[in-house]
């Protein structure tokens, strides 16, 4: 069940710009930006500070964590872990059961 822009702001208390989808099932951090157009799917998590750009898509599972960034149009397909503050690129799809994350800095 896909909630109202408005049901979705009263549930999670994020900033939740108009057309964006958000499934019942989701869960989003109140920190969180969802641009129009985006979706949330169910059982999605979306932690603290995590940005979902417009018409971008975080299917059934996905767990995006801290500080993240899903750009533009992107696709995070089912099982797909975005690790702490990574950034995954305008367009890209990331594919079933896939992890991303951030290099450590190696100095």
């Amino acid at each position: 069940m896909v909630l109202t822009v408005q049901e979705a702001r009263k549930r999670h208390g994020a900033k939740i710009h108009e057309g964006a989808k958000i499934h019942a099932g989701a869960i989003i951090h109140p920190s969180a930006v969802i641009h129009s157009g985006a979706e949330v799917w169910n059982d999605a998590v979306i932690e603290t500070g995590v940005v979902v750009h417009s018409n971008a898509k975080v299917c059934v599972g996905a767990w995006i964590q801290q500080n993240a960034v899903i750009g533009e149009g992107a696709t995070i397909r089912y099982g797909v872990v975005v690790g702490k503050s990574a950034r995954v690129a305008d367009y890209a799809i990331v594919e079933p059961n896939t992890v991303v994350v951030v290099e450590p800095d190696s100095n």
